[in-house]
């Protein structure tokens, strides 16, 4: 837990000397650590010096130990100003252990890491019931069914049988439903985003007259065609198996710094969903309704309209290909293969004359196919083309981000800024290289 970036506090109502002396046989004490304790103080400004760190700043943060006892911490939560002070004092050491709590007292050290670092998500891990305000004072409380009864356990978000099991339950199931979530989420804004961007340009051209941009019975296909994919790849989809996510804690830090889901993540997806959407759109309405006779605009547009709706389609489904990793299971290419061809029945029903929802869409893929020719061969061009243009924006775009993001590691690297300071765009671009 400690090599994955997660910082562990013991919060016992045990003696100190027991308490130390678990700490130091479980090694959350390394045998070389020093050991600061605040133990019987008669306020707050005497617990906060003997917290004091001067003469250690060249210890290593793993090798600082802080100990407490519930007297001290009671006076250090007394005033908003010790308060602070506590948590500074704390957030330095590598682990801290807190005795003779009681169970209020458990809860309020929870709350202190969310007052004073509404960033930070803690997890509470208990079996009694002495435990059941520190575990629902958390962001995610663990309760362990075994001896002490079952209070803990019903208070619990997730229940476990040994407390071995949390290994599992953060490094294998947390970190990849996180990824999941995260990825799903901004994938669904990817996607109406890019259809999205057709009515903006559309409206625009007609000065918005209300016109449609696309032929009726098209917008309510979209969703069902391009939702099932994505979660069934992201419910199958895994990038390591859980023994290997288990022996590296290293896999676990891209969530607790937010590394999938962030303000340069999703600007990412918007500025891709932006260049893709622009260009599923413009591009066919140029190639296809440019030098038209006027009798044939109306035609050539709904023409064009049509093919550019199955642009967006590929592209849609391409991107969620490329963001499968290589241990997706075939059930995920079989879905986005099925989606891509159930698109086709679909729409051919649609254009019959019992199927439309209006004349816009009747008979349009059946012209298209049936004046292919040589000069008229564009709409395919474009279906083909146009798809390959919006990956290779997608591979340009993630390898100027990892281009800026190592520059911005080496210029803070020449500034002596440590690595632990790096902000949620090279946390981000650290996580694309090692996928």
């Amino acid at each position: 837990m400690r090599e994955s970036g997660i910082r562990v506090w013991v919060l016992t109502g045990d003696k100190v000397e027991t308490a130390v002396e678990i700490a130091k046989s479980c090694r959350l004490f390394a045998k070389d650590s020093h050991i600061l304790q605040a133990v019987g103080t008669r306020c707050a400004s005497e617990a906060a010096s003997c917290l004091e760190t001067k003469g250690l700043e060249n210890v290593a943060p793993t090798s600082l130990s802080m100990v407490l006892d519930g007297l001290s911490v009671s006076h250090m939560l007394a005033s908003a100003e010790s308060r602070a002070t506590l948590y500074q004092l704390a957030a330095r050491a590598g682990s801290c252990v807190c005795c003779r709590l009681s169970p209020m007292q458990k809860r309020n050290l929870v709350e202190l890491v969310h007052e004073q670092d509404p960033r930070s998500i803690t997890l509470s891990i208990g079996d009694g019931a002495n435990d059941v305000p520190m575990i629902q004072g958390a962001h995610i409380g663990v309760g362990i069914r075994g001896k002490e009864g079952s209070a803990a356990v019903q208070a619990s978000d997730f229940a476990v049988g040994q407390f071995e099991f949390l290994a599992n339950l953060l490094f294998c199931h947390g970190r990849r439903a996180y990824r999941r979530v995260a990825t799903f989420l901004c994938f669904f804004m990817y996607k109406s985003v890019v259809l999205g961007w057709s009515y903006i340009i559309y409206a625009h051209v007609v000065r918005f007259a209300g016109k449609l941009s696309y032929p009726e019975g098209l917008d309510m296909i979209f969703n069902p065609l391009t939702s099932c994919a994505v979660v069934v790849v992201m419910a199958t989809d895994f990038d390591c198996v859980d023994i290997e996510a288990i022996r590296s804690p290293g896999l676990y830090r891209p969530g607790h710094e937010r590394a999938y889901m962030n303000v340069c993540e999703f600007s990412k997806w918007m500025i891709l969903a932006t260049l893709q959407g622009v260009l599923a759109w413009t591009l066919p309405m140029r190639l296809l309704t440019t030098h038209v006779q006027r009798t044939e605009q109306h035609a050539r547009y709904w023409e064009a309209s049509f093919t550019a709706f199955t642009i967006v389609i590929i592209i849609v489904h391409l991107r969620l290909l490329i963001l499968a990793k290589k241990h997706m299971r075939l059930l995920g290419v079989a879905v986005i293969a099925l989606e891509v061809i159930a698109y086709v029945p679909t729409v051919a029903f649609l254009a019959t004359q019992s199927g439309a929802l209006g004349q816009n869409l009747f008979g349009v893929p059946q012209r298209i196919l049936e004046s292919m020719s040589l000069d008229r061969i564009t709409p395919l061009l474009c279906v083909i083309v146009v798809p390959c243009l919006a990956l290779l924006m997608d591979f340009l775009i993630n390898f100027i981000y990892l281009w800026l993001a190592r520059l911005t590691r080496k210029l803070r690297g020449a500034n002596g800024i440590s690595p632990t300071q790096l902000n949620l765009v090279e946390l981000a671009s650290m996580r694309s290289e090692r996928e």
